[in-house]
């Protein structure tokens, strides 16, 4: 969740009850000093995936928004599939494969951050997948991809992002 700010949006917006999961302290730390009545945790994927438990679980949905950024993910959408309700769904925010820095084939790359005049941010390095790399992985989550949708800046401009809505392949 970072600092909690799609958190607090989805509950302005609808309402609902958010749980906000980070690796990072301090980023939980912002989230709870910018949203004192919100649900933080500071928990890393290895936790989710070793089964730490999770308040409020299971969900209606679960989002990751440009936070699936390993090679080997597909342990850790199996650990959020069992936090679901039947017929709950994954959202999956990304860099959208059209857009893609490198080669467009799988494998690492490294964000600079350089769109972001004026910050002081480190180099990270993440994984790049195709459209059909990402179908193979809900395969072998056992997800499938229900819907995408490719949010843009205007009617004329390419896709900013890939958004993927998942649910179990037996629903």
């Amino acid at each position: 969740c970072g600092e909690g700010w799609l958190c607090r949006a989805v509950t302005e917006r609808t309402g609902c009850t958010a749980v906000g999961l980070d690796g990072t302290a301090a980023l939980i730390e912002a989230a709870k000093a910018a949203d004192s009545d919100g649900c933080y945790r500071t928990l890393s994927y290895e936790d989710v995936t070793a089964g730490a438990p999770i308040p409020n679980a299971p969900f209606d949905v679960i989002a990751f928004n440009y936070a699936l950024f390993e090679e080997e993910v597909v342990p850790l959408l199996i650990a959020a599939k069992s936090l679901l309700v039947e017929n709950g769904v994954i959202v999956i925010q990304t860099l959208h494969p059209d857009n893609d820095p490198g080669d467009g084939k799988d494998g690492w790359r490294e964000e600079d951050f350089a769109a972001f005049e004026n910050e002081a941010w480190a180099k990270m390095p993440w994984h790049f997948r195709t459209t059909e790399s990402w179908e193979a992985v809900f395969a072998e989550a056992g997800l499938s991809l229900a819907r995408t949708e490719e949010p843009t800046a205007d009617a004329h401009s390419p896709p900013l992002s890939l958004v993927m809505i998942c649910r179990w392949e037996n629903s």
